[in-house]
């Protein structure tokens, strides 16, 4: 009967170990999970932002010109600010 008491409770400390493994893999597992979705979420933050980016040779001196314009504006604007400010 003892022989058999021991072997018993072997059996359920080998089960306790496996539940407890188990248990421990699936926490690594959803935390690999979360650590997958982050990077996933990143990689199409990033695809957003190369794509927003990403614009054809004329286009971007389209922009160019654009911005060369707004900048003589803004030119011309303080200028006349301090032309103004100084009369």
């Amino acid at each position: 009967m003892i022989w058999g008491q021991k072997l018993k409770n072997e059996a359920l400390e080998d089960m306790l170990t496996i539940a407890h493994d188990l248990e421990n893999l699936e926490q690594e597992t959803q935390y690999e999970m979360r650590k997958i979705n982050e990077q996933l979420e990143e990689a199409k933050y990033l695809e957003r932002q190369i794509h927003m980016n990403f614009h054809s040779p004329s286009e971007i001196d389209r922009l160019m010109r654009e911005a060369k314009e707004h900048e003589r504006e803004a030119k011309r604007r303080y200028d006349e600010y301090l032309k103004d400010k100084n009369d």
